[in-house]
């Protein structure tokens, strides 16, 4: 049977407010109805009755059906919804209903049944938006007296009574299960089936087949997603049920909303997204945005244009992107975030580095800054703006993952600040390192949302395998988006020169790239000829190699091999003092056109890298990288090559990329409005591993998403622990229960993909009971079996940098010395005992480890270390205690001052010919997260100590690897200056803001490299330190008074 060919009939009934005060109220119920009624009629025509509040009578409901029975004729389509309370004595609660009385002033299901039977129609669908199961649901009501029965007393069951209703002809949908409540989201203004329904209906969902909506994929796609909704947004249980048999397929045209509809919704009404960016004014955005815009692009890409049509997002709806990289993801939370800001809201953009946060703010600082928006970052560096963050001065904050999550530990109110969240690279939620934290941020902004703290989530992702619930779980409109800007050819390279390719548009094609090279026993042997014939074909190539060493020894060699001309640009630009052994290396490489991109380089090497590659007639013809430059930097090149696939362990061991990992690093490749497309080649070993490469990742699907919360190796101690920081106890009670801790969990993204999976519980009630008992016996939670309490450690524990088995170690040790042990040497090395200092690895030899040993031992207790933690850093593997002292001593040679280039040889004395500057760096960036925590365990356990100056000093030394006495003016000039700048300037004698003030201007430019912008900065913040310099000392003028 195909679309209705008799009369549209119908009755859309919705109840918010009851006449009895003993009734709770509902908030979408009429909204329901009148949304159904209006949907209806402006596509099948008037026919349907609506009644709403108090028109919604029994007698009246009654009256109507009755009515339907008389006009109804065998060739109708008729329709039934009901949005309101439903009792757990089966009856739908009508308007004058008298609690004591359901029976007689309500309409029961029974009755329900004989009224529906008589309507002759070949398609009725009933559908009741209410539950039945007595439960804590909000549409449901518990009736006062004991429940009818049936024959022989036993009560009919709510399944029994809905079997009766349906039939043949006859479909009945119900929001629940007999024993589940049915739920209304504020957020939608509906209730959750109502929602959905008329999602399904105007053609969303996928249900759409030869222009028409199949009734049975309707109802499917409305079943999952109600199941789905539920559980990611209330960490629920509501399947919606459908019961009763119609011949034939049955379909319906596509639902449009017409004058009915737009008339009660009119922001609906509003003139569709073009790409013409001024069109934008009609959706609240202001001229002055716009124009800006405008400057920075010509016009919106179809993927925005999408997001503003379809996902709502400048209708404040949630909204999860996934798209390929360079696809203008971005934009999409800034037009979430600038109409907020216009409308006196504040946003927040989540990232996971560092780099990422810094790249953005100092964007978003260009384009929005002179609009008058005030954007402020944080990523726990000197320059963060945390204060004017937690006083809500700002409009845009940029924040890493991490640092976000410590403000909204340890200050409630942040999270009600903000109008816009957006969490970019969401798809780091499944990453091994940071998946957990971010998924434990995401579901503390849902705990809040049964606070009223509501605000819009924009997640913007690279493409994704199956999203296991992702995007229910966030309450989010999923825009998958596939078309990529630049089209991307992507295929595996052999050793006889066959390039197996997927085209642009998913043909295979193969084509001889290069002559055969049966010789071929390591990469080199295919990435000189491949890289030389891509450069001779006028392209810039990026190679990804899986380490470091690989990255610089494939610069190196392509150098040799290529006799490119000189990247002039690039070299005049880099920092010209303090070197290293890599920045060496990389001043030889650029002297060939080849670069390296790798962590071991300093901030302003990888800065002048990226502007220079970033050039359309870069003289950077090569750049050689490892993988993390795929995370977030954006780069693109005309060709990509990865050299491997897999990621190095330790003891030599691997680990294969995923396909997502795979697609991303692929993804890199093309130049929008330079090339017509990019192209992405696998170096294969052979023909064999050409073919299971090609099977495993070019033409391979990205791997379904999993929590990391789900399964083994999970930090359950360090989850709960900051659980019990921030969950709020339910109305009446003061404390935390450990089932209030459960049911915080049951909200996250591993409890709700198990509530999908019809897995039960992701967190068993004795697990999370145990692991509160360690926590309580380490002095983490309060001893009180009766509540959930945080001590004051471990909230310092809930809002650092570092996991529960960190803190305890460091505790230990330094519960065991006195307050005047606690100095400088002391902290850096008992900041070497936690597992994220242990993360970051330091060359040691492993043949001479008693050697480092007495080296780096003996070192630390030159500079006055603390005996026992000294010796806390040794461990059953004997190169651990060496690797740990070593970095201490990397860190204090860094914070002294010490050139880079001497701290090296310090450092690989027992491995000559080896440079060490990237662990140095990593090692003192590291520290820079961890310290700021163990400083305040320290603090907690030694009140006595001198800690104020040490918690002053250290983070900046740490971040920028000068002495004490540059400190004030690294705080004020931040990274605006260079590691080698400051140390001239100490070397001058020129820190103290008077001495700068009063400095010969060329003394000056010499020290900051000869960069006169760098001069500006250098001047602004000596101003800013005498300001403050100025400040009376009220104890120097007045002793205090004595009563």
């Amino acid at each position: 049977m195909t679309s209705p060919q008799g009369s549209f009939r119908g009755l859309f009934v919705g109840v918010n407010r009851y006449q009895s005060p003993r009734i709770g109220n509902l908030a979408a119920a009429v909204r329901d109805a009148q949304a159904l009624h209006a949907l209806f009629t402006d596509n099948l025509g008037p026919g349907a009755g609506l009644l709403t509040d108090q028109d919604a009578t029994r007698d009246r409901l009654v009256q109507e059906l009755k009515a339907l029975a008389v006009s109804s004729v065998p060739d109708d389509v008729v329709v039934i919804s009901y949005s309101g309370h439903g009792s757990d004595t089966h009856e739908l609660i009508t308007y004058d209903a008298d609690r004591d009385d359901l029976a007689s002033t309500c309409l029961s299901l029974d009755e329900l049944t004989e009224l529906v039977s008589a309507i002759p129609a070949r398609q009725l669908v009933v559908i009741l938006d209410c539950c039945f199961s007595g439960g804590a649901g909000a549409k449901v009501l518990r009736a006062s007296r004991v429940p009818r029965g049936a024959g022989g007393g036993v009560p009919l069951s709510t399944q029994a009574l809905l079997e009766r209703l349906a039939g043949q002809g006859r479909l009945i949908l119900t929001a629940s299960t007999g024993d589940q409540p049915a739920w209304e989201n504020p957020r939608y203004g509906h209730g959750l089936l109502t929602y959905h329904l008329l999602q399904a209906l105007q053609g969303g969902g996928d249900v759409v087949r030869d222009g028409k909506v199949s009734l049975y994929e309707l109802l499917g796609y409305v079943t999952r997603s109600v199941i789905g909704d539920a559980s990611g947004n209330y960490g629920a249980r509501q399947h919606p049920t459908l019961r009763g048999r119609m011949d034939g397929q049955i379909q319906w045209p596509v639902f449009t909303p017409g004058s009915a509809f737009t008339a009660l919704f009119p922001s609906l009404g509003t003139a569709p997204a073009t790409r013409d960016i001024t069109g934008l004014s009609s959706h609240g955005v202001g001229p002055a945005v716009l124009e800006a815009w405008s400057a920075a692009f010509n016009e919106l890409n179809d993927l925005q244009v999408a997001a503003i049509n379809e996902a709502g997002v400048l209708r404040g709806d949630n909204v999860l992107v996934t798209a390929p990289t360079s696809s203008g993801k971005t934009m999409i939370g800034e037009l979430a975030a600038v109409r907020a800001a216009e409308q006196g809201g504040r946003s927040a953009f989540l990232l996971p580095t560092r780099a990422l946060v810094n790249e953005q703010y100092e964007r978003f600082r260009r384009i929005y800054g002179p609009l008058g928006l005030r954007v402020v970052h944080a990523t726990g560096e000197s320059g963060d703006q945390v204060g004017a963050i937690l006083r809500g001065q700002f409009d845009l904050a940029v924040l890493t993952y991490e640092k976000f999550g410590g403000l909204a530990i340890g200050y409630e109110h942040l999270l009600s600040l903000l109008g816009v969240a957006v969490i970019d690279e969401v798809q780091t939620v499944v990453d091994r390192g940071r998946g957990p934290y971010l998924e434990f941020i995401l579901t503390l902004l849902k705990m809040r949302s049964s606070q009223g703290v509501r605000p819009q989530v924009i997640a913007l992702s690279a493409v994704l395998g199956d999203l296991g619930g992702l995007d229910t779980w966030l309450g989010a409109y999923h825009l998958a988006w596939t078309e990529r800007p630049v089209p991307l050819q992507e295929g595996v390279l052999v050793p006889d020169g066959t390039y197996r390719h997927l085209t642009a548009d998913g043909w295979e094609a193969s084509e001889q790239l290069l002559p055969p090279i049966p010789w071929a026993t390591r990469n080199r042997d295919v990435v000189i000829p491949l890289v030389a014939k891509l450069v001779d074909d006028g392209q810039q190539v990026t190679v990804f190699r899986s380490t470091r060493g690989a990255a610089r020894s494939c610069a190196g060699y392509l150098v040799q091999a290529l006799g490119l001309p000189a990247a002039d640009v690039a070299l005049a630009r880099l920092p010209a003092s303090d070197p290293s052994g890599v920045s060496t290396d990389l001043r030889n490489c650029l002297a060939g056109g080849v670069a390296f991109h790798i962590s071991d380089l300093e901030r302003d090497e990888k800065r002048v890298l990226e502007e220079c590659f970033r050039e359309p007639d870069s003289q950077i013809r090569v750049l050689v990288a490892t993988t993390t430059l795929a995370q977030g930097v954006n780069l693109p090149a005309e060709t990509v090559v990865i050299a491997e696939l897999d990621h190095p362990l330790a003891a030599g061991a691997t680990t294969p990329y995923t396909v997502a990992e795979y697609k991303n690093i692929a993804g890199r490749a093309g130049r929008k409005g330079l090339v017509q497309q990019g192209r992405a080649i696998v170096l294969a070993g052979g023909a064999f591993d050409g073919g299971r490469i090609w099977g495993q990742y070019i033409t391979g699907q990205p791997e379904a998403l999993h929590s990391r919360l789900l399964g083994d190796g999970v930090d359950l101690y360090t989850l709960l622990l900051r659980v019990v920081a921030v969950a709020t106890p339910p109305a009446g009670r003061s404390g935390l229960s450990e089932d209030d801790i459960v049911d915080f969990l049951a909200l996250s993204f591993a409890g709700h993909q198990a509530r999908l999976t019809g897995q039960g519980d992701a967190f068993s009630r004795p697990t999370v009971v145990a692991a509160l008992h360690e926590l309580r016996s380490a002095g983490l939670v309060s001893d009180s079996t009766d509540e959930v309490a945080m001590t004051e450690l471990g909230a310092l524990v809930a809002q650092g940098g570092i996991t529960v088995a960190s803190a305890v170690r460091v505790a230990q040790v330094l519960r065991q010395l006195q307050p005047a042990q606690i100095k400088r040497a002391t902290l850096i090395a008992a900041t070497q005992l936690t597992d994220e200092m242990d993360g970051v690895r330091v060359r040691v030899n492993s043949r001479g480890w008693q050697k480092e040993r007495q080296t780096y031992f003996g070192e630390l207790v030159r500079h006055n270390a603390a005996p026992r933690v000294i010796g806390a850093l040794d461990t059953a593997d004997r190169t651990v205690g060496p690797a740990r002292a070593k970095k201490a001593v990397a860190c204090l040679h860094w914070m002294g001052g010490l050139p880079v280039a001497q701290i090296e040889r310090n450092i690989m004395i027992h491995l000559p010919g080896n440079d060490a500057a990237g662990p140095v760096r990593a090692t003192a960036s590291r520290m820079l997260d961890v310290i700021p925590t163990v400083i305040e365990i320290a603090r907690h356990l030694h009140p006595d100590a001198a800690l104020d100056e040490l918690a002053r000093l250290l983070p900046v030394q740490l971040e920028h690897g000068v002495p004490s006495e540059v400190v004030p003016l690294a705080a004020q000039a931040g990274a605006s200056l260079g590691r080698a700048d400051y140390l001239r300037l100490h070397a001058q004698g020129l820190v103290e803001p008077v001495r700068i003030i009063d400095a010969d201007e060329d003394a000056l430019l010499e020290c900051v490299g000869g960069i006169r912008g760098r001069l500006e900065y250098l001047r602004a913040a000596a101003e800013r330190m005498a300001d403050t310099s100025d400040a009376p000392d009220f104890a120097a003028l007045l002793a205090p008074s004595v009563d």
